[in-house]
Parts: structure tokens; C-alpha cells; sequence
């Protein structure tokens, strides 16, 4: 591909959010540090595996096809699902990219089946116990509508959904447009975070663990009390340099982010992982007070017009 061509598609994002610019930066990268460990990785290979952790399989060239037809309505029309039962009844919207896992998401719905004690729970509480759900794909836009009758069988969509890989977002996390829906599931996506200074592979914090650390400080920054845990006092002890945001996520969430359980006296590339997933959620963190504030300011002068247009 010449580079007039290339330039073209610089400004497409993969489903990880980088952009193909970025991943050929990537790509050069990637080689680079293969040659440095004595072992020989072609450009072709090296664009292939950037693509895939990026999330599209087959092949860079395929991946950037398909990345080139956009997102456009006569690409993703309307489709309908339902369970076998009729309870459980689910379509796209018309002319949104669906998550990757869509098609393990409608076998799921297709297989839905309701049971005799589901049967009379509905038939007692009526027709309006319906749980009105949101499917979100990995650009954070909603593409899949899903309404279920059925308490057991919403309950099992709903686990299902989370085995496939999706979360629920919590209420400060659901974008105003989507309040009115019982339930906003998100796909657990993988970010990938490069830390300056830190010379080994992208940091890689999940959608849904990030999400965990900014809602556990904000929890940490209205309410302290881990300080009358033994194990936290040790490890700010052993570690006076490292923050007290750092010491509350690498408490909460060492598995998660290293693979092992919480040491008093964590290695220096520990640190380097805990610094930056603080740093994340430390972002995440202001940006969700940011959106508070301004949810709380709209509201304001939202009901000050309201009481003016009536007094």
C-alpha cells in the first residue's frame, strides 16, 4: 500500500479504540523490540498480530477492509430474535455496528427457555414485571434492544450476558440517553495503556476492572476507613513512597492487575503497574466528578427555568 493510500485510512479505529496510525506506530514497535531479543518477526506477521490484539482476526489487510466500509446503515440492518417461548424478543438498530460477541449473544436469546415457576410468577405479577435491557458495542454505542417477560429467563439472559464477557454499568457510568432502560450492558473490552518509561508490552486493564477501581476511589475518597486494615498498614509502611491511591489499588485489586496476590514489599515492575492503573482510574475518577458536576449544574438551571416559566 503507497502512502497516499495509507493516509487514508490513518484516522480509522480498530474496536480496541487505537487508531490504524497508531497501530502501525505499533507495528514498528513490535518489531523493534522482537530484533532486540535476537528473534526475526516480518512486517507482515508483525501487522497481522497488531491487528488481532487490536480485535479484528484475519489478517491486517482483511481487518483494514473491513475497517474501511464504515459504519453505515445498509451495512447493519435490522434483525429480530426471539426465544422459543415469545418472552424474551430482541432486535438491532437499524444501521449500528453490533459487538463482536453479537452472534453468541442471539444464540443466547434463541435459547431461552422458560420454566412451569417462571410461567405463574408472570401470570401472578403481570404483564409489566417486563425488564427492558441495552446492548452496547465496543464504541460505546447501543446497537442491540433486548425486552424479556420472563423473570427466570431474564435472569439467565442476564447471566449469560456476563459469561460471554459483558458487564452492567453502573448508574454514573450510563450515558444520560440510556437511562430509561432497566439494564446498559457494555463488552469487557481490553485497553491497552502504554506507561513512558515502562519498555516492556502495553499495560492491559479491562474495561470493567477500570470502571471497579474509579467507583473504589471514589468510595475510598468519601469514606477512608482501610486504614484500620493490618495488611494496608503494612504495605504503606513498607511502601512510604508509593501513594495512598496506589496502596488502596494495588490492596483491592492486586490479583487482578499482577496475576498474584498481594505483597507487602511488591517488585519494582509492580509499581510500574499500579502507578499507571492508578493513574487510569485516578483519570476515570475525575472525569466521572466532572460529569457530576455537570450533571448536577444542568439540573439546576433546568429546574430554575422550570420554577421561573410557573412563578
Amino acid at each position: 500500500m503507497s502512502k497516499s493510500q495509507s493516509s487514508k485510512t490513518n484516522h480509522l479505529l480498530f474496536p480496541s479504540g487505537r487508531t490504524v496510525k497508531a497501530c502501525r506506530n505499533d507495528v514498528k514497535r513490535l518489531k523493534k523490540e522482537a530484533s532486540s531479543s535476537g528473534n526475526k518477526l516480518s512486517t507482515g506477521m508483525a501487522l497481522d498480530l497488531i491487528a488481532e490484539k487490536n480485535g479484528m482476526s484475519g489478517g491486517w489487510h482483511k481487518a483494514i477492509h473491513q475497517l474501511s466500509l464504515g459504519d453505515t446503515a445498509d451495512n447493519y440492518p435490522t434483525t429480530v430474535v426471539c426465544s422459543p417461548s415469545g418472552k424474551a424478543h430482541s432486535s438491532t438498530i437499524y444501521g449500528m455496528r453490533p459487538s463482536q460477541k453479537d452472534m453468541e449473544a442471539k444464540e443466547l436469546i434463541s435459547s431461552l427457555k422458560p420454566s412451569r415457576f417462571s410461567e405463574e410468577l408472570l401470570a401472578r405479577l403481570g404483564s409489566d414485571s417486563r425488564v427492558c435491557s441495552v446492548v452496547l458495542n465496543e464504541k460505546d454505542q447501543a446497537y442491540r434492544i433486548v425486552q424479556i417477560e420472563c423473570h427466570e429467563e431474564s435472569h439467565a439472559f442476564h447471566n449469560g450476558m456476563y459469561a460471554l464477557g459483558y458487564y452492567s454499568l453502573v448508574e454514573e457510568f450510563i450515558p444520560d440517553n440510556y437511562r430509561h432502560y432497566h439494564m446498559v450492558l457494555a463488552p469487557n473490552r481490553i485497553l491497552h495503556f502504554q506507561l513512558p518509561g515502562w519498555k516492556k508490552r502495553p499495560i492491559d486493564l479491562t474495561a470493567c476492572l477500570q470502571m471497579r477501581m474509579v467507583m473504589w476511589l471514589d468510595y475510598m475518597d468519601s469514606d477512608p476507613a482501610i486504614d484500620n486494615n493490618d495488611d494496608f498498614r503494612a504495605l504503606r509502611k513498607n511502601r512510604p513512597n508509593w501513594t495512598f491511591d496506589m496502596c488502596t489499588i494495588y490492596w483491592k485489586f492486586a490479583v487482578d492487575l499482577t496475576g498474584s496476590p498481594l505483597n507487602e514489599t511488591p517488585s519494582e515492575d509492580v509499581q510500574k503497574i499500579v502507578q499507571y492503573a492508578t493513574v487510569s482510574a485516578k483519570r476515570g475518577f475525575h472525569d466521572l466528578w466532572d460529569k457530576r458536576e455537570k450533571d448536577a449544574e444542568s439540573n439546576y438551571l433546568r429546574t430554575t427555568v422550570t420554577k421561573t416559566q410557573f412563578s
